[in-house]
């Protein structure tokens, strides 16, 4: 872009050459003659509520604590933690031995 507005090409012209909208140009040239760049400027966006790490480190030293209380802990939702443990490689757990009990007892009476 910046060889465009050297050689003092229009904005129809330019809205041509890249084939986008004359208002996106207009916006850019606008941005250009304001602030001297017409780049994006960096967005900010959300910033995690808790440190992953930290979970992690927790979750390594406590291996029978579920999620439920991972999520008070940490003071976020129980959707967050599982999200965050997934992503870090940890896996949910198999039925707790009680229910595996409670199934079998179920069994029997059938």
């Amino acid at each position: 872009m910046d060889f465009i507005i050297k050689e003092g090409k229009s904005q129809r012209a330019t809205s041509r050459i890249f084939k986008i909208s004359m208002y996106a140009i207009n916006q850019w040239y606008q941005r250009y003659k304001k602030e001297g760049d017409y780049k994006a400027k960096k967005r900010g966006g959300s910033r995690r509520k808790f440190n992953w790490q930290d979970t992690a480190e927790y979750v390594r030293e406590n291996p029978n604590v579920m999620l439920k209380e991972l999520a008070k802990i940490f003071n976020v939702s129980e959707s967050s933690i599982y999200r965050c443990l997934k992503k870090q490689g940890f896996s949910y757990k198999k039925k707790a031995p009680s229910m595996w009990k409670q199934n079998n007892a179920k069994e029997k009476y059938i």
